[in-house]
């Protein structure tokens, strides 16, 4: 038997003989329960079976050889995989174990698919788990109330590499430490008293008999105090000493951050109506105002609705090309009658309009429409292709010409095709339209393909090809950008923060969000508002609770239509929130976020239903408050809401240069205030 102490955590790790497996431990007051080191999955690639591998048994040899602070794990030859070795290091670090796998395969027909980085089960009586889905949620008392997580990484349901485990005691940091932000799959279950965490590495070479790779990072266990907050500071001090996608920060942070942009407060988000061409072709999830209203609702709203904020304002502006709403894609120019009419109006007035395109999908029926180049001929060389030979793609209801629905290809960004027409649609749209950005859905939204197309360079399967394909296809776009131009994207997987001005955090409507993106990458990216639209377009007390904690979470506000100008009630609530935001817009430019105040109120937290088709309930306090701090100035503001019609009586306890400080204080209804610390 192995043990391994790092800080006042221990874990033991058995020698079966035969296989190598967790016995037990403690960190922090949650026992370690017995498991397997790693799990594989494997295929036969003449008879294409899939099977399964365990780290505790089925090996002929086992050793395990320890020198100083490290250990290494050797396991060779597995009775169903001959030619197979896994070898896994532990070693010790302080309050940390840092674990590194690496696998040989010298099996000529048997293939790698993926393997799990090692992490123990733990078990508590009570314990909450986080885990980095939208902007980070905390699942409480999950060993009790459950928990099923599925996400590749990086994407919108994953887009950091951390995980925790904590009590009212500390917990355990769960690291996968890679700054190549190569694919992943998470994978975490909670039940009866217990978290078991398989988080899968994808294999290089995938699919391919003697494939031989190394986990890409470090998984890093590390005991430490506090809850997500203190987690998401570990996992920062990885990602500032070690990820390129960081982008360097001047006084007033970013400096390729467009000055004007830094000063918005608020983004608006609308369709433009349909043309007979683009016949009933709309997205299913976004209502869009030009249902409703007349033709000129688009841009009368939206000016009008400006004038009674008297802040800045952005349009993101969907529809505006000729071709319909997820067909015919990626032919996005030319623009539609009326389009550059009504955008030169906008600007006129003091809106920043930025359109929409497609950056990672080619529509697989285009041909239809007589387009010269199209997927059958160009796309279909850079489409991915799974470890079974067929293409894959996205079906959607829209449908073409013909009556097809719409079938959306991901494009491997190993094609350079796609990175020229992306970079020549960029070029001409910003030299021909009047525009002040461009939004490039998908890119930071989309999971990375697990590609096997044997056209394309890249080894099949799993790596970091994807995260480095697209983050060069934008390095050429913006390589062409107009320094007063803004750029962004879908959603926000770390991995493409260097590469845009702002994500697009539009999915910030989960329950149990915590700030812990904000928390990690503050004052490095833009977040750019919350859904409101859709099935929660009448709900005015979710509308009030994201504008609020868009302010706490250090996002701008917004991304709804334009069209609660029309409303009495959202009027009366929303100004004061937009100009303390604008007021507050060059401190944001370069701030970092503080751990979230403890908040006392006598007025009871709401409770509505989730937002787009998610299903869980979102809680939202009424009384609400955040810490943020300037990176060059130090200076700190301490931002406290109340959201609800009634005067709110509230304790805010906080903390500076770590003395703890309590706030008490009677906020009127609609109160938004910042105090300057």
């Amino acid at each position: 038997m192995e043990k391994f102490f790092f800080g006042d955590a221990e874990l033991l790790v058995l020698n079966k003989g035969d296989g190598f497996s967790f016995l037990g431990g403690d960190i922090k007051g949650m026992k370690v329960e017995p498991s397997s080191l790693f799990t594989i999955k494997a295929k036969n690639s003449d008879t294409k079976e899939i099977f399964w591998l365990e780290g505790n048994s089925g090996w002929s040899k086992a050793t395990a050889e320890t020198k100083g602070n490290k250990t290494l794990f050797s396991l060779s030859d597995n009775e169903a995989f001959l030619g197979l070795t896994v070898k896994i290091t532990f070693k010790t670090e302080g309050r940390a174990l840092l674990i590194d796998t690496e696998v040989e395969n010298r099996n000529d027909t048997l293939s790698v698919l993926d393997i799990t980085y090692p992490v123990p089960t733990l078990s508590c009586d009570r314990f909450d788990l986080f885990y980095p889905r939208a902007s980070g949620c905390v699942a409480k008392d999950a060993g009790r109330k459950g928990l099923t997580y599925s996400a590749p990484y990086p994407q919108l349901d994953a887009c950091m590499q951390y995980f925790a485990a904590y009590n009212e005691v500390g917990g355990l940091y769960i690291g996968i430490e890679d700054p190549t932000a190569s694919t992943k799959r998470f994978i975490l279950k909670a039940e009866n008293g217990r978290a078991r965490f398989n988080l899968y590495f994808n294999a290089v070479g995938g699919g391919k008999p003697k494939n031989s790779f190394k986990l890409a990072g470090v998984c890093r266990l590390e005991a430490f105090e506090g809850d997500w907050y203190e987690a998401s500071m570990l996992y920062f001090r990885f990602v500032k000493g070690e990820c390129k996608w960081l982008p360097k920060l001047g006084e007033k942070g970013r400096t390729d951050l467009p000055d004007r942009f830094a000063n918005i407060p608020f983004w608006v988000s609308d369709f433009i109506p349909n043309t007979p061409y683009q016949r009933e072709n709309k997205p299913q999830n976004l209502s869009a105002g030009s249902d409703i209203y007349d033709k000129d609702y688009w841009i009368d709203a939206v000016i009008e609705l400006k004038e009674k904020l008297g802040t800045d304002l952005a349009y993101h502006v969907y529809n505006w090309h000729h071709i319909p709403f997820n067909i015919e894609y990626p032919h996005f120019l030319p623009a539609k009658e009326g389009f550059k009419e009504g955008a030169e109006k906008l600007r006129e007035n003091g809106v920043a309009i930025l359109p929409y395109i497609n950056s990672v999908s080619w529509e697989m029926d285009d041909a239809d429409a007589g387009y010269e180049m199209n997927f059958a001929n160009t796309g279909i060389h850079g489409a991915t292709v799974n470890h079974n030979g067929d293409i894959t793609y996205v079906d959607y209801p829209q449908t073409t010409l013909t009556g097809k629905t719409s079938r959306l290809a991901p494009i491997c960004p190993d094609f350079k095709g796609w990175h020229d027409h992306i970079r020549k649609l960029s070029t001409e749209m910003n030299e021909t339209l009047p525009i002040d950005g461009i939004y490039f859905d998908e890119i930071a939204a989309h999971a990375s393909r697990l590609c096997c197309n044997p056209e394309h360079s890249h080894p099949p399967y799993g790596g970091s090809y994807w995260v480095e394909g697209y983050q060069k296809l934008m390095e050429g776009v913006n390589a062409e950008k107009p320094k007063d131009k803004y750029y962004f994207t879908e959603c926000n997987a770390e991995p493409y923060i260097n590469s845009f001005d702002g994500f697009l955090t539009w999915m910030w409507v989960h329950g149990g969000q915590v700030p812990a993106f904000s928390a990690v990458y503050g004052g490095y990216v833009q977040f750019i508002g919350r859904c409101t639209n859709g099935v929660k377009k009448e709900d005015f007390e979710f509308f009030k609770h994201s504008v609020a904690s868009c302010l706490h979470y250090g996002q701008i506000m917004g991304w709804c239509k334009a069209d609660i100008i029309y409303s009495e009630k959202h009027m009366k609530f929303l100004p004061p929130f937009v100009r303390l935001r604008a007021k507050y817009g060059e401190f944001f430019r370069n701030a970092e976020m503080k751990k979230p105040p403890v908040v006392k109120s006598n007025l009871p937290d709401k409770i509505t239903g989730a937002g787009l088709w998610f299903t869980e309930e979102v809680t939202m306090p009424q009384v609400d408050a955040s810490l943020w701090q300037n990176r060059t100035t130090k200076e700190q503001v301490l931002f406290i809401t109340n959201i609800s019609e009634e005067s709110a009586e509230a304790e805010i306890t906080y903390t500076v240069n770590g003395n703890p400080q309590t706030l008490k204080t009677t906020l009127p209804p609609y109160e938004c205030r910042a105090v300057e610390i």
